[in-house]
Protein backbone atom coordinates (compact mmCIF):
# COMPACT_ATOMS: atom_id res chain seq x y z
CA UNK A 1 0.00 0.00 0.00
CA UNK A 2 1.52 3.00 -1.01
CA UNK A 3 2.36 5.46 2.41
CA UNK A 4 2.51 2.47 4.57
CA UNK A 5 5.36 2.64 6.74
CA UNK A 6 7.55 -0.27 6.90
CA UNK A 7 6.53 -2.94 9.15
CA UNK A 8 3.65 -0.80 9.97
CA UNK A 9 0.91 -4.01 9.93
CA UNK A 10 -2.55 -2.25 11.08
CA UNK A 11 -6.05 -3.26 9.92
CA UNK A 12 -8.90 -1.22 9.90
CA UNK A 13 -12.18 -3.00 10.44
CA UNK A 14 -16.01 -1.28 10.53
CA UNK A 15 -17.95 -2.65 13.81
CA UNK A 16 -21.81 -1.64 14.04
CA UNK A 17 -22.23 -0.26 17.83
CA UNK A 18 -23.25 -3.37 18.52
CA UNK A 19 -20.43 -5.37 17.60
CA UNK A 20 -18.22 -2.88 19.06
CA UNK A 21 -19.78 -3.52 22.48
CA UNK A 22 -19.61 -7.04 22.56
CA UNK A 23 -16.02 -6.79 20.99
CA UNK A 24 -15.68 -4.52 24.54
CA UNK A 25 -17.62 -6.79 26.73
CA UNK A 26 -15.24 -9.80 25.65
CA UNK A 27 -12.09 -7.84 26.02
CA UNK A 28 -13.27 -7.37 29.79
CA UNK A 29 -13.70 -10.64 30.20
CA UNK A 30 -10.15 -11.49 29.03
CA UNK A 31 -8.78 -9.17 30.89
CA UNK A 32 -10.00 -10.18 34.21
CA UNK A 33 -9.05 -13.87 33.37
CA UNK A 34 -5.57 -13.05 33.04
CA UNK A 35 -3.20 -13.45 36.02
CA UNK A 36 0.59 -12.36 36.65
CA UNK A 37 1.99 -15.03 34.34
CA UNK A 38 0.03 -13.13 31.47
CA UNK A 39 1.63 -9.50 32.33
CA UNK A 40 2.19 -8.29 28.59
CA UNK A 41 -0.88 -9.72 27.38
CA UNK A 42 -2.82 -8.02 30.63
CA UNK A 43 -1.46 -4.71 29.42
CA UNK A 44 -2.20 -5.04 25.37
CA UNK A 45 -5.70 -6.00 26.65
CA UNK A 46 -5.99 -3.22 28.75
CA UNK A 47 -4.76 -0.63 25.93
CA UNK A 48 -7.24 -2.24 23.48
CA UNK A 49 -9.63 -1.49 25.88
CA UNK A 50 -9.10 2.09 26.15
CA UNK A 51 -8.77 2.57 22.22
CA UNK A 52 -12.54 0.96 22.06
CA UNK A 53 -13.52 3.81 24.37
CA UNK A 54 -14.31 0.88 27.21
CA UNK A 55 -11.61 2.25 29.80
CA UNK A 56 -14.39 3.17 32.59
CA UNK A 57 -16.11 -0.95 32.03
CA UNK A 58 -15.83 -3.66 34.54
CA UNK A 59 -12.73 -4.31 34.67
CA UNK A 60 -12.04 -5.88 38.48
CA UNK A 61 -8.15 -6.29 39.86
CA UNK A 62 -9.25 -9.72 41.07
CA UNK A 63 -6.22 -9.76 43.71
CA UNK A 64 -3.97 -10.13 40.45
CA UNK A 65 -1.70 -6.87 41.10
CA UNK A 66 -3.58 -4.87 38.72
CA UNK A 67 -4.91 -1.63 38.75
CA UNK A 68 -7.84 -1.70 36.71
CA UNK A 69 -8.10 0.38 33.41
CA UNK A 70 -8.78 4.22 34.68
Amino acid sequence: MAGKPPGDDRRRIELSPDELRLLGTAVTLLVNSLGREEADELEEAKALLVKLGHAGSSVRDGGRGGDGIA
